[in-house]
C-alpha cells in the first residue's frame, strides 16, 4: 500500500511538471523570488561607488540602483584606511590559528579520555558535557565580559582565543568518532605496533577499484559481504602493508539506484545474448549450406583482403 501512494504521488508530480503551461509558472515565481532576494545585493554594491549624500537621493526611482555618480574605488580605499583592514585579517589570521589548533589538541584528548578512558564520574562528565552544548554563548558573554575587566585583560588577544578552546560540542564529536573505533582492535593493533585507519564509505568505481582497498577481488568481496562490527578470517596484502578489514557499519543501497542500475545490466544481459543467439545462427547456417553444397567461399579473396 505504502509503495503504491509514493508511485502514484511521483506520477501525478511528473505529470504536472511536464506541463508546459505549469513550467513558464514556476520559472516566471523563481525569477521574481531571485530578483526579491538580488534587489538588496545589486543596491548595497552599486551605493559603494556613490558619494556620501548620493546614497539615498534617488531610492525611490531605479536610479537608485544605477552608481551614478561614480566614484570609483575612493569609497573602498577609505573604509579600508578607517578599518585599518591589514592589522584587522592579521588579528584574524593569529586568532583563528590559535583556536583552531589549541582546540583539535584540547577537544580529541578530552572525547578520547571519555570514550576510550574508565574512571569514577566519567559519565557524569559526560552528561555535562552534553547539557552545556544547549547553553548558547550569549548566555556567557556578559559573565565572559566581567571576569575579562577583572584580570585585565580587555582588548588581548587571551579573550579572544582561551574561552573558545574548549567547545563542548566538539568534545562531544570527538567522543562519538573514538567510539566508532572498536578498542579491541584497536588495542591489539597498538601491542603489535599496527596502526589503525578508518577509511570512508566504500564505494565500487567503474574500474573496480576501491580507493584504499585497490581492486583485488577477495579483498573487495571481504570488504563488501562482512557483517557489521565483524573482522574478516584472513588478513590481506594491501599496497605492501598487511590489512585487517573490520566492518564498523553498514548502509543499505538505495532502492531506486539498484533498480535503474538491474535495467542497465538487463539491458546489455539481453543485447549481449542477442548477439550469442545470432552469431550461433549465422554459424548454422553457413554449416548447412556448406554441406548441401550452396555455400563456397572464396579462401583467396579472403586473403588479399
Amino acid at each position: 500500500m505504502t509503495t503504491t501512494t509514493k508511485t502514484s504521488k511521483r506520477e501525478i508530480s511528473s505529470g504536472v511538471r511536464s506541463n508546459p503551461a505549469w513550467r513558464w509558472f514556476y520559472y516566471a515565481a523563481m525569477v521574481v523570488f531571485a530578483a526579491l532576494f538580488l534587489f538588496p545585493l545589486v543596491y548595497m554594491v552599486s551605493s559603494s561607488f556613490k558619494p556620501d549624500d548620493q546614497v539615498l537621493a534617488n531610492s525611490q526611482s531605479l536610479e537608485a540602483f544605477l552608481p551614478i555618480p561614480f566614484v570609483g574605488l575612493e569609497n573602498y580605499a577609505d573604509a579600508i584606511d578607517r578599518a585599518q583592514f591589514p592589522r584587522v585579517f592579521m588579528n584574524s589570521v593569529i586568532i583563528t590559528s590559535f583556536i583552531v589548533g589549541l582546540g583539535l589538541i584540547v577537544n580529541s584528548l578530552f572525547g578520547y579520555a571519555l570514550a576510550r578512558l574508565r574512571f569514577r564520574g566519567r559519565k557524569f562528565v559526560l552528561a555535562v558535557v552534553i547539557a552545556l552544548i544547549i547553553i548558547p554563548f550569549e548566555a556567557l558573554a556578559i559573565p565572559l565580559l566581567y571576569m575579562a575587566a577583572e584580570v585585565g585583560w580587555l582588548d588581548t588577544y587571551q579573550i579572544q582565543i582561551l574561552p573558545f578552546i574548549a567547545w563542548p560540542l566538539f568534545i562531544f564529536l570527538f567522543y562519538t568518532f573514538f567510539l566508532g573505533i572498536p578498542k579491541s582492535l584497536e588495542e591489539a593493533a597498538r601491542a603489535r605496533g599496527l596502526t589503525v585507519e578508518r577509511t570512508d564509505w566504500l564505494r565500487r568505481r567503474e574500474d573496480g577499484f576501491i580507493p584504499g582497498l585497490g581492486a583485488s577481488l577477495p579483498v573487495q568481496d571481504t570488504a563488501f559481504t562482512l557483517p557489521a562490527e565483524t573482522s574478516s578470517p584472513r588478513i590481506f596484502e594491501v599496497d605492501g602493508k598487511l590489512t585487517l578489514i573490520q566492518s564498523l557499519e553498514r548502509r543499505e543501497p538505495d532502492a531506486e539506484a539498484l533498480a535503474a542500475q538491474a535495467d542497465v545490466e538487463r539491458t546489455q544481459l539481453l543485447e549481449r545474448e542477442r548477439g550469442q543467439l545470432l552469431d550461433a545462427w549465422v554459424d548454422a547456417e553457413r554449416r548447412r549450406l556448406e554441406t548441401a553444397g550452396q555455400l563456397w567461399v572464396n579462401l583467396a579473396a579472403l586473403e588479399e583482403f
